[in-house]
């Protein structure tokens, strides 16, 4: 809290851009045997034929929940040899794409580092045509600290392949990193189906994802959790399989700017809060996904797959469960 009861801004970093999304079921049946899908960082540029295939599934959350200093810690500690989480990938037996099952925050700022993209970079832009000045802003703030602390990947590129020029050894062997060290992976083995109940599982901690949350990924096909979605992402999301894929970006980019509004300044007197608050967040997510239902006639809220406790009455015993997302 700052004073006078506002609230502190988030100052996150929006890195949803830097890997694309699709359908886990595109990427075929099974999953390819043998060794896991190793690759070193170099490989994320968009010119290196790895970052090509890399994808995220259509289910999962938006990668905007990163400071600029967790983003630079974890350069940080990959570069130094330091205990990094490994990253869950499945990989498409049909299609070669190879996709994050969990990690996506931590590779999502590895691909950033890599490409001088925090959120206003080539990558960034393309994606979402126009950035926010707030955005614009973190990620100026994550560039400058990047800088400070671990330094730039074209710069640390430079040292390791110059190394005379410096008088500084532990730049030299973290620009020698990006050619020797690869990022710890796990891989999932089966179909499609796997890789998907994988991701429940590892996120079926509350601490982890909201249960609303989850209870949208497992109906994502329903038409409210289509369209909540679509709202909180402001249509840049995975509609190839839909009709009137265009109007509904159109719509849901002008009902998201309705609703959200632009984050215009960040300080400690003004709180980056827009009109129903911080997107992306869960409180956020469940406010649209009851606009969604409103709307629609689809009450009460559909969120919890639970069935509710058995209710008594005199003559009769009353069974009272949630609806489902997408009964109607």
């Amino acid at each position: 809290m700052i004073p006078g009861g506002g609230v502190m801004p988030t100052h996150k970093v929006n890195l949803d851009a830097l890997i694309k999304r699709e359908d886990f079921e595109t990427g075929g049946a099974d999953s390819i045997g043998g060794r896991e899908p190793i690759f070193k960082v170099e490989e994320l540029s968009p010119d290196r034929m790895y970052s090509t295939v890399l994808r995220k599934p259509d289910f999962q959350r938006t990668t905007n929940n990163w400071t600029p200093e967790m983003i630079v810690d974890l350069v940080k500690s990959w570069l130094d040899g330091d205990l990094v989480p490994a990253l869950i990938l499945w990989h498409s037996k049909q299609s070669g794409k190879v996709f994050i099952v969990d990690g996506a925050h931590r590779l999502s700022a590895l691909i950033a580092w890599v490409n001088d993209d925090y959120g206003d970079g080539p990558i960034s832009r393309k994606f979402f045509e126009e950035i926010p000045p707030a955005q614009a802003k973190f990620h100026k703030q994550t560039q400058e600290l990047m800088a400070q602390k671990v330094g730039s990947y074209k710069e640390l590129h430079r040292m390791a392949m110059n190394p005379l020029q410096t008088d500084d050894p532990d730049q030299v062997r973290r620009g020698r990193a990006i050619a020797t060290l690869q990022p710890a992976i796990q891989k999932v083995e089966g179909d499609a189906q796997t890789a998907e109940n994988s991701f429940l599982k590892i996120n079926a901690n509350p601490a982890t994802i909201d249960p609303t949350d989850l209870d949208l990924i497992r109906a994502r096909r329903k038409p409210n959790a289509i369209a909540t979605r679509a709202l909180m992402r402001a249509g840049t999301d995975y509609y190839a399989k839909l009709a009137k894929v265009k109007e509904i970006e159109t719509l849901a980019k002008q009902v998201h700017g309705i609703v959200f509004g632009p984050i215009l300044d960040l300080n400690t007197q003004s709180p980056d809060v827009p009109r129903a608050g911080q997107p992306y967040s869960s409180e956020a997510f469940k406010m649209v996904l009851d606009m969604v239902n409103m709307v629609n006639n689809v009450t009460p809220r559909c969120g919890s797959s639970k069935k509710r406790p058995i209710r008594k009455t005199k003559g009769s015993t009353v069974t009272r469960r949630r609806r489902r997302i997408g009964n109607h």
